[in-house]
């Protein structure tokens, strides 16, 4: 029974699990995280929370509206970025 419990208590915690869509990559002079891992335990309190599959859409469509010079020279990408109780993870 104990085992019963605790995979319902995961199917339960990543049924809660919400995604944000940000951006990586810029000039070295900003304050925004290079890479994935600069987010983590991050406020996420200001961000727009999609499901896995409308973030990973709208960021799909979000690079394809940057330039090819945003994209190579200053390295920029969105990227999807789960979120749990208000803090990147």
């Amino acid at each position: 029974m104990k085992n019963i419990k605790l995979f319902e208590q995961f199917l339960n915690e990543s049924n809660d699990k919400t995604y944000a869509v940000v951006m990586i990559g810029g000039s070295a002079g900003e304050k925004r995280p290079q890479n994935k891992r600069g987010y983590k335990g991050l406020d996420a309190s200001e961000e727009e929370l999609f499901s896995l599959d409308d973030a990973k859409k709208k960021a799909k469509r979000m690079n394809k509206l940057l330039s090819p010079g945003e994209k190579k020279h200053y390295g920029l990408k969105y990227i999807v970025i789960p979120v749990k109780n208000g803090i990147f993870e």
